[in-house]
């Protein structure tokens, strides 16, 4: 067995074939153990210490080393500083010790254990989807990485493929990677980067940062007060799991009341409320709004915006340029605004009001109210008893099933 000491200065140390203990000593020192069941210290100094075949235990010592394993079952031990493990082939056991550490298992079935400090698991490599659970430290899937034991991790950094990343009570940090992820935050203040591809975030309970980054992403920032941020793309928020009704004002980037309270948002384009009587105010964006249950207020504002009501009695402005209103079930009103809109009443008793431009009105079922306001427009009943009344120019009345009156106003209708 050799031993090899260094010095206190930046040194480059080789083992031999044999069991070989290197010590690196002071200085900033390139390590390598070659053959055999090699034992290696860093020492102080940002060390690089690499195994190579066989079993080695490599210690960084102080200050930020990178570790490597190769192959073999090797022990890796970071003890201070930020360090940065990698496993290789093998079933490794990786120890961060103090600081914010970075892990890789690499192959096989690894041993994870990040010590003290935010410390982060490395998947950048799995070809495969990875399911990985922080609470129970597992993780499955069809990767080399599958049969990892986790302890002490609060970061992720996902694949290649769709994972699913779960957090615990801790405060966790999810990076997407490439395909579409299922990031978890659980308790805690989360942060969650869904990166590339269209991912869906949920912040669950505590106050989180949710990032779609680059395509369509669905952000759920859960309780708390939350950063929504869709990022590139057509990004959704969605308050269907809140306790209460909800106010969005996607111009403002700021929400309140139930899940909303105190959330702040940034570059969202669709907006899905509440069971409950939400107010949803769109952006200059071509906004998509959806009111779900409850008696909902809609607000397009500037853009194409695309309205829809859902359940109960529901009020929907359009705003500027040229909008879809759909009031959906319940006793509807529907005020197109500016632009040549479209506005479908859905079932129930509706009162639907173009205003000008050149408007298309449809009343659906139930015993409407169709005004048509300025401009040439479209309007037609539906089934029911209906009141439609073309305005001035020249508008097309058709009245459809059921007791009509149908009133021209001025123009040729």
């Amino acid at each position: 067995m050799a031993l090899i000491n260094g010095t206190s200065d930046s040194d480059t140390l080789t083992g031999t074939s044999d069991d070989d203990q290197i010590y690196g000593q002071g200085g900033d020192d390139d390590i390598s153990g070659d053959n055999g069941e090699d034992t290696l210290f860093g020492g102080a100094g940002d060390d690089r210490v690499a195994g190579n075949r066989d079993i080695d235990t490599i210690y960084g010592g102080a200050d930020d080393d990178l570790l490597l394993g190769q192959q073999g079952d090797d022990f890796l031990y970071g003890d201070d500083g930020t360090d940065e493990l990698r496993g290789a082939a093998g079933a490794d056991n990786l120890f961060g010790g103090n600081g914010d550490d970075i892990l890789e298992g690499g192959r096989d079935s690894d041993l994870l254990d990040g010590g003290s400090g935010n410390d982060l698991v490395d998947y950048s490599d799995a070809s495969s989807a990875l399911v990985v659970n922080l609470a129970t430290g597992s993780v499955s899937g069809d990767d080399d990485a599958v049969g990892d034991t986790l302890v002490s991790i609060e970061s992720v950094l996902a694949g290649r493929r769709s994972d699913t990343i779960t957090g615990d009570d801790g405060d966790n940090r999810f990076y997407g990677g490439a395909g579409g992820d299922l990031l978890y935050g659980a308790a805690g203040d989360d942060f969650l980067s869904g990166m590339t591809d269209g991912d869906r975030l949920f912040g669950g309970q505590g106050n989180d940062r949710l990032y779609g980054g680059a395509a369509n992403d669905e952000l759920y920032g859960g309780d708390g007060a939350d950063v929504l941020d869709g990022g590139d793309g057509i990004d959704r928020v969605d308050y269907s799991a809140s306790s209460s009704g909800v106010t969005v004002n996607l111009l403002a980037g700021a929400g309140s009341g139930g899940s909303a309270e105190g959330d702040t948002l940034a570059s969202i384009e669709v907006l899905s409320g509440s069971a409950f009587d939400d107010l949803l105010i769109g952006a200059g964006a071509d906004d998509l709004l959806s009111g779900a249950d409850g008696d909902d207020v809609l607000r397009g504002e500037t853009g194409d915006d695309t309205l829809y009501g859902g359940a109960d009695s529901d009020n929907l402005k359009g705003g500027a340029a040229i909008d879809s209103l759909y009031g959906e079930a319940g006793d509807d009103r529907l005020f197109g605004q500016g632009g040549a809109d479209i506005l479908f009443g859905g079932t129930g008793n509706d009162k639907l009001f173009g205003n000008g431009n050149g408007d298309t009105l449809n009343g659906g079922a139930g015993a409407d109210l169709l005004s048509g306001g300025f401009g040439s427009d479209f309007l037609f009943g539906g089934t029911g008893a209906d009141l439609l009344n073309g305005g001035p120019d020249n508008d097309a009345l058709t009245g459809g099933l059921g007791q009509d009156t149908l009133l021209g106003g001025d123009g040729s209708d």
